[in-house]
């Protein structure tokens, strides 16, 4: 048996091996405590940081809405000078060409139809305007959410905060899935295309929602591996949008040579791909 004394030595060993795990676990016990707020100031951060977005976005689109006005406002005091003061040129084609005259004419008393194309990035250098198909007058606007993805746009669908002529809009052509395809799969993207849609019917009862097949990634700052797994998804969301029935789809099938040189956005030759597409689309399904 040990003596008083041993038993006391290792009584205190023990207690100063328990003091030093208590210290251990109260540096540990502080450290989490200050992580957890450094998360929680973070979430809040975050939180902030959504709002002052969304408020930016409403803002930017009110400010696009007003430019629209004043451009519109612009093109009548135009067209009110030109019908009090007409020009040689005009009286000149005017006289050459009565059947023309009279085929315009008639293009200009049938109603327009207004048409939205919206979504991400892919629709920026489209051309807004007046377009005469035929017989048929629209009325064409562009409104480019840079940066979108299906769940955003929904968000703002829901909220109404694409603009006036995005609810007066008999069509709504859309592209969009280019953001959403890079963080997930063609399951989810479709998922939240099909609460995009829904969304739209029940918010704009009269608007026809049509879609445009979306272009292949190839970002130099991807490693191959993922450029090809990436561009696997987009063809089978591509797919899976065709499969869709109860919306109207414009395929474009992009290529390669039509993307500029990051990889991601059109260039001229897939803008010009695009807006014939748009225009086959207008002619033949409108």
């Amino acid at each position: 048996m040990m003596s008083t004394d041993e038993t006391i030595v290792h009584l205190n060993h023990d207690i100063k091996l328990l003091n030093e795990r208590c210290a251990d676990l109260r540096q540990t016990y502080d450290l989490q405590a200050g992580l957890m707020k450094m998360n929680q100031q973070l979430l809040d951060q975050l939180s902030i940081s959504s709002q002052q977005q969304l408020v930016s976005t409403n803002l930017i689109d009110k400010l696009s809405a007003t430019i629209e006005k004043l451009h519109s406002s612009l093109e009548v005091q135009s067209e009110q000078q030109t019908f009090q003061k007409p020009s040689v040129t005009a009286k000149l084609m005017q006289s050459s060409s009565i059947l023309q005259s009279s085929n315009h004419e008639q293009s200009k008393s049938n109603p327009s139809v207004p048409i939205t194309i919206t979504g991400s990035s892919i629709v920026r250098d489209l051309e807004p305007g007046k377009l005469f198909v035929g017989d048929k007058h629209f009325d064409i606007k562009i409104r480019t959410k840079h940066g979108a993805s299906i769940k955003q746009l929904t968000h703002m669908v829901n909220n109404n905060w694409i603009d006036q002529h995005f609810n007066l809009s008999s069509h709504a052509i859309i592209s969009i899935g280019s953001i959403d395809m890079k963080h997930i799969n063609s399951d989810k993207a479709i998922e939240l295309l099909n609460q995009l849609i829904q969304t739209l019917k029940r918010k704009h009862q009269h608007i026809k929602p049509t879609f445009v097949t979306i272009p292949p990634q190839f970002d130099p700052n991807l490693k191959p591996s993922l450029q090809d797994q990436l561009n696997n998804e987009i063809d089978d969301f591509n797919q899976r949008l065709l499969s869709l029935s109860d919306i109207d789809i414009i395929n474009c099938k992009f290529t390669r040579n039509m993307l500029a040189r990051d990889g991601i956005h059109l260039n001229d030759l897939g803008t010009r791909k695009l807006t014939e597409a748009i225009d086959v689309y207008l002619k033949n399904c409108i």
